[in-house]
């Protein structure tokens, strides 16, 4: 569903999974220079479980990314950064920690 699942969080009824896909990146740095070996696309899921014990098909797995943020107009006020000569984009650097539902909506 996404890279490294942080939170899951079920709704109520059973009838959805919630999943914060973090995406953190790895410790270590390139030797080469200062980029993370490995830094996945951070995104969230929704996930319609079935109703009896069984794992739900791909089709019931909805996941949305933050690439729409990379060549958008963001506010000022909201810091991207990494290290030196990293790519510094949203798509990669917002960290979902946790989700959760209410009225309908994560």
């Amino acid at each position: 569903m996404g890279a490294l699942p942080d939170n899951v969080h079920l709704t109520a009824d059973g009838r959805h999974a919630l999943v914060a896909n973090e995406g953190e990146p790895s410790d270590a740095l390139n030797a080469e220079g200062p980029a993370y070996l490995k830094d996945p696309e951070r995104s969230v899921s929704v996930i319609n479980l079935p109703t009896d014990v069984a794992a739900p098909p791909l089709s019931d797995v909805h996941t949305a990314d933050f690439t729409a943020f990379d060549t958008a107009d963001l506010d000022p006020s909201i810091r991207i950064f990494g290290p030196s000569e990293h790519h510094n984009l949203p798509s990669r650097d917002f960290e979902p920690e946790y989700i959760s539902f209410a009225d309908g909506k994560a």
